[in-house]
């Protein structure tokens, strides 16, 4: 997939960013174009190993497991750099810009 296919059409960043359980910030509220499909409510989300990634939106089913996932490995890193370069064109910035990914 091109990065011409990825776009960010919204994003708001999050004025008091607190971690979770696990130490990650939701950063920003974003969403994301894919080709055809569009995604309200995806998280830009620093990790707290300082890593960044992006989660699709919260749609869980009855075990709380999200349903919506990004399975390309290069759609999800172009997703990862679009979204964080929309947030630091917003004036964001991170404490790093390693990219999180999954191993293939």
């Amino acid at each position: 997939m091109a990065l011409h296919d990825i776009e960010i059409t919204a994003m708001t960043r999050v004025a008091l960013p607190r971690p979770n359980r696990n130490g990650d910030k939701i950063i920003a509220y974003l969403t994301l174009r894919i080709g055809p499909v569009e995604m309200v409510g995806c998280a830009l989300i620093q990790r707290e190993n300082g890593y960044v990634t992006v989660w699709p939106p919260r749609v869980a089913n009855e075990n709380g497991n999200r349903m919506v996932s990004i399975v390309d490995h290069d759609a999800k890193k172009q997703t990862i750099m679009a979204a964080s370069s929309a947030f630091e064109a917003m004036g964001g910035s991170f404490t790093k810009t390693e990219i999180d990914l999954p191993l293939r």
